[in-house]
């Protein structure tokens, strides 16, 4: 009776070594850390993505950002395009959020 206990025991303690070496070797990743992006870079980034856009490039819309945070003002024909505006500087990398003060002004 005491061989068998101690058959269990050794057992145990194997399995358990095992699944804790087995554990340690893993590796797990936390959530992804970007790298900071400077605010000039994010600024001329929307710049250019709205450059690119043929509606968009005609628009006069100001673009600052201060540590991630883009304020967009200026005036747009339509809701739509304004979203749009709202939804480029979003995609930007290093964007934190976007502050709208873009008015709608039909032509």
């Amino acid at each position: 009776m005491l061989v068998l206990q101690c058959r269990s025991f050794f057992l145990v303690t194997v399995l358990t070594c095992i699944i804790t070496l087995a554990a340690g070797c893993a590796t797990f990743e936390g959530p992804k850390i970007e790298k900071p992006v400077d605010d000039l870079t994010i600024t001329k980034s929307i710049e250019n993505k709205m450059a690119a856009d043929p509606e968009l490039n005609r628009l006069n819309i100001k673009v600052v950002s201060r540590q991630g945070e883009v304020t967009m003002s200026g005036t747009t024909p339509s809701r739509e395009i304004k979203t749009r505006l709202i939804k480029l500087a979003l995609s930007v990398q290093g964007v934190r959020s976007v502050k709208d003060d873009i008015n709608i002004k039909k032509p």
